[in-house]
């Protein structure tokens, strides 16, 4: 929330908002275990969404090209 006030990200607060609506509900016995697994499963979200955002300068645009 403080990062998303700074950088006047309005939008980003719905999303912070919704990952602690999430861990309130959500939280059963251990709330802190509960929040950790979230933040670790939200890094690897991003971290293969940054690793798909690679893989298209990789491909080719003008396709295999034939020859005969």
């Amino acid at each position: 929330m403080f990062f998303s006030q700074v950088l006047g990200l309005d939008t980003a607060d719905i999303a912070g908002d919704l990952g602690r609506l999430a861990v309130m509900l959500e939280h059963g016995d251990d709330p802190w275990s509960y929040a950790l697994y979230r933040a670790v499963e939200t890094v690897l979200g991003i971290g293969l969404a940054v690793l798909v955002s690679l893989v298209p300068p990789l491909v080719p645009i003008d396709g295999p090209t034939r020859e005969g």
